[in-house]
């Protein structure tokens, strides 16, 4: 557990995050080494624009966005079977993929919008190229928007489920 790595561990750690740390000052000290490991997994970053650009900001409420880069960053440290979506980001927001990648995989929760749930990858692609040149559009604004902890529970349950070699055991040793 990142709480309880070895010195020899931390130094490690230390080489790598200090290259370029976080500029925060409130990180819990207990939790320090959480977050720089996850900086250097590249599962957590900073923030990319305004007066916080490049901080951690330990205490702010995170996206759906976020949540789900957290999600998949996790599952790619995993050597989980998910294939990502690797579409150019020219004028996209850096989630782009992120989202196409956890809706492909289904790991949303149910009911928040039909296209989310029923379109299959390709035409969900285009259906959320359209959804981003609106202005106000309600799922840009969801998925900008704050999340539940409920609902980052069900994202995290469905990756686990996809990856459960208990679950998917087929030659059931």
């Amino acid at each position: 557990l990142c709480t309880q790595f070895k010195d020899s561990v931390k130094k490690v750690v230390d080489t790598i995050y200090n290259q370029k740390p976080f500029p925060d000052k409130n990180v819990t000290p207990e939790l320090n080494y959480c977050v720089r490991e996850s900086k250097n997994r590249n599962i957590v970053a900073g923030y990319g624009a305004g007066e916080k650009a490049g901080f951690f900001v330990p205490d702010a409420k995170i996206s759906r966005a976020e949540a789900t880069k957290v999600i998949l960053e996790t599952a790619r440290q995993q050597q989980s079977t998910i294939k990502f979506a690797n579409e150019p980001l020219t004028n996209k927001p850096w989630f782009y993929n992120y989202v196409l990648t956890a809706q492909r995989e289904k790991l949303y929760p149910l009911g928040r919008f039909l296209e989310l749930d029923t379109f299959d990858p390709a035409k969900f692609k285009n259906w959320l190229d359209a959804e981003m040149a609106k202005s106000g559009s309600a799922f840009m604004q969801w998925i900008s928007g704050e999340t539940t902890r409920a609902d980052f529970a069900i994202m995290a349950a469905r990756l686990i489920d996809k990856s459960d070699c208990l679950l998917n055991d087929q030659d059931k040793e």
